[in-house]
């Protein structure tokens, strides 16, 4: 599926700073808090919490297992099969329609 080497690059980049993520929630969930060093070493910001968008599927979903059959906006997309068959949320994988219109395939892997 990754034959160009800069977008199999990228995509393992972004599986390692998913990993990261996931690997400090659970350290937190297990009362372990950052350190004084990893604070010391981490960038400071002033500001507040905002909202951005980010990629998604919107459609028509049959047999969600939360959902049911109805129009739904996904949580955020990975990753879309170059060849149209299936993607990639951060809750679950979805198998596209056979004849999908899903635009901006490109913009997922940048």
């Amino acid at each position: 599926m990754f034959d160009n080497p800069g977008q199999r690059a990228i995509a393992l980049a972004r599986i390692g700073v998913l990993r990261r993520l996931a690997d400090d929630l659970a350290a937190i969930v297990d009362g372990r808090k950052p350190s004084p060093e990893d604070l010391a070493s981490a960038v400071s910001i002033q500001g507040t919490i905002g909202q951005r968008s980010v990629p998604c599927l919107i459609g028509q979903v049959s047999n969600h297992p939360r959902l049911g059959n109805r129009l739904i906006t996904t949580s955020q997309l990975f990753m879309v099969d170059p060849d149209g068959r299936w993607a990639r949320t951060l809750s679950r994988f979805y198998r596209l329609a056979d004849d999908p219109q899903v635009t901006g395939r490109e913009e997922v892997l940048k």
